[in-house]
Formats: structure tokens, sequence, C-alpha cells
């Protein structure tokens, strides 16, 4: 979608279990949905989903190129999961910043988590004498 400013390389896709943020502007071109309900649109066809809530909505209205930071849900099938569009004022290069620190937060647990377990399993083999 030409509308992603900023994604996760591969590799960095690595490091992340369950979400992570891209940086989006406008919205990219499908057929969204009216979400009766909640207000908004929802895009929900093979497999992937993107649910524009009404305040993003508002400002894409108001702004076509709204920049937006997306939360992402991974999955093992590469399908687009978009759980929330938040808009932002913010330029696209603090966004991004923002986008690239959230993802090295959550990277960095994930690397912490990843540590500890080798720890704990180093450990529990040296006192069974492996």
């Amino acid at each position: 979608m030409s509308n992603i400013k900023y994604s996760l390389s591969e590799e960095e896709m690595k490091d992340i279990r369950l979400f992570y943020w891209e940086v989006w502007q406008g919205l990219p071109d499908l057929e969204f949905e009216k979400a009766e309900t909640e207000g908004g649109l929802r895009y929900n066809q093979n497999g992937n989903y993107i649910w524009v809530p009404p305040n993003a909505l508002e400002a894409y209205h108001k702004n076509p190129d709204t920049i937006y930071l997306v939360m992402m849900n991974k999955t093992r099938d590469n399908k687009i999961k978009a759980l929330s569009l938040e808009p932002k004022t913010d330029s696209l290069e603090s966004v991004i910043k923002r986008a690239i620190e959230l993802n090295r937060n959550e990277m960095e647990e994930v690397r912490k988590k990843r540590s500890q377990k080798l720890k704990v399993s180093k450990n529990q083999n040296e006192t069974a004498g492996i």
C-alpha cells in the first residue's frame, strides 16, 4: 500500500510478539464498510482487517492526507490487521520517530524475555547436571 510511510523490516518483525506500529498517510484505496454501531469504517476481506475509528474518519474528511499512527496486530500469514488508526497533527517525521520508539520498546521487551528464558533454561540444565 502506497500510503504506508513507515513499517518494520522483515528482520525487525522477528522481535515482535503481538503488536507493532506503522505510520500511514491517508487511507488505503479499499472498499470500506460503514460501521453503523461504532461509527467509523471497517474493512474486512480475505483475512485483512482495518478499523478506522470515528475520529480518524473525521480527520480524513478534513484532510485526505492525514497522518496516522497505526496499531497493527502481527499475524503469521502476513495479513493486514490494523486495529486502530490514531490521527496525528505532528509532522510525518515526528510521527515516524514515535512509531520507531514504540516498536523499539516492544522489541526490547521481547529480547529481555528471550534472554530470561535462556538463563532459566541454562540454570535448569546446570542444576540437572547436563
